[in-house]
């Protein structure tokens, strides 16, 4: 009797460019307002967001958007909030 055996096919981790894609597809879908001063970096599934963004929430809807895609093992956050207004 011959032997048996079977490969586990092998997942690989997105490109840093292919990361960095789908985190601004996920970031578009999630955010009512485009982003235009957003700025994504990944390195080996750390990523880097820069910019500024309108309000803390938005911030918050970026952060949770990036930190879901699959393939992002941690965040780096360098996303800019200006000030609230005094009412």
């Amino acid at each position: 009797m011959g032997s048996l055996s079977a490969a586990m096919p092998t997942v690989s981790a997105p490109s840093d460019e292919g990361l960095a894609q789908s985190i601004v597809k996920a970031v578009r879908a999630t955010c009512v307002r485009p982003i235009a001063s957003l700025t994504i970096v990944a390195d080996g599934g750390v990523v880097t967001l820069r910019g500024g963004a309108r309000s803390f929430y938005e911030k918050q809807l970026l952060i949770h958007a990036a930190r879901h895609v699959p393939g992002v093992r941690q965040i780096v956050d360098h996303v800019d909030v200006p000030p609230a207004k005094p009412r």
